[in-house]
């Protein structure tokens, strides 16, 4: 037998001995996988994919930055 299939008998032989290690080492490689699946999930959705619009190259952004910051809100009496 190769040295990899040697190798793959013996770490299964070892975590068939050791069960809850086993288990924990499952439970690790499945959250790992779930939360990269998730990951990718979010990345292709949010800045791989297209706009559903009919042409998004038209889209703005518009926003506002209010000037007078220290101005007292309208209808706010000046104290004297």
């Amino acid at each position: 037998m190769s040295l990899p299939g040697l190798e793959l008998r013996h770490a299964l032989r070892r975590l068939r001995k050791a069960p809850a290690f086993a288990l924990g080492v499952l439970a690790t490689l499945g959250l790992c996988i779930a939360a990269n699946a998730t990951i990718a999930v979010g990345v292709e959705s949010v800045l791989l994919r297209a706009l559903p619009f009919r042409d998004p190259g038209t889209l703005v952004w518009v926003w506002a930055t209010r000037v007078d910051r220290d101005a007292a809100p309208a209808g706010a009496l000046a104290a004297e």
